[in-house]
C-alpha cells in the first residue's frame, strides 16, 4: 500500500497604504475695494379690494392697464323651503233619516215637538228651531 500526503496552499492578497509624496494647497484671495453707484430694481404690489359686480365671470382677468383681477370666493349657506303634498283628507257627505213621534206642545200655535224613534216630522227646519227654543224657555 502506498501512502500519499496531500498539501494545500492558500494565497492571501491585501493592499497597504504607502506614502509616495505630498501635495500642499493654499487658497489665496485678492481684495480690491471699489466704490461705484449701482441701480437696483424692486417691485411692489398695490392691492385694491372692490365689490363683485352682478354677472361677474368668476375668472382671473387681465385688465386694460395690465393689472390682474383675481376673484375671491366665499361659501354661502342656502336654505329653501317648498310646498309638498303630505296627505289628503277626504270628506264624504252622508244622509241619514231619523223617525220622530210628534206630540203637541203648550202654546196653541199648532206646532208640535218630536221625539226620536217615532214617526217622521213634517216641520220645516225653521219651525223645528223655533219649537226647540220655546221648549228651553227662550222666546223669539
Amino acid at each position: 500500500m502506498t501512502e500519499l500526503t496531500r498539501h494545500e496552499e492558500e494565497l492571501h492578497v491585501e493592499t497597504e497604504p504607502v506614502q509616495v509624496g505630498a501635495v500642499r494647497a493654499r487658497k489665496r484671495t485678492e481684495v480690491e475695494h471699489v466704490s461705484e453707484v449701482v441701480s437696483r430694481g424692486a417691485e411692489d404690489a398695490d392691492v385694491e379690494r372692490v365689490e363683485a359686480q352682478a354677472g361677474d365671470s368668476g375668472e382671473i382677468e387681465t385688465l386694460p392697464d395690465g393689472s390682474v383681477s383675481i376673484p375671491l370666493f366665499e361659501e354661502q349657506i342656502v336654505v329653501s323651503k317648498r310646498l309638498v303634498v303630505r296627505e289628503r283628507v277626504i270628506i264624504r257627505k252622508r244622509s241619514t233619516t231619523e223617525e220622530h213621534r210628534s206630540r203637541p206642545t203648550s202654546g196653541g200655535s199648532g206646532s208640535s215637538s218630536t221625539e226620536p224613534g217615532t214617526s217622521r216630522s213634517r216641520s220645516s227646519r225653521r219651525d223645528l228651531h223655533l219649537e226647540r227654543r220655546r221648549e228651553r224657555g227662550e222666546e223669539s
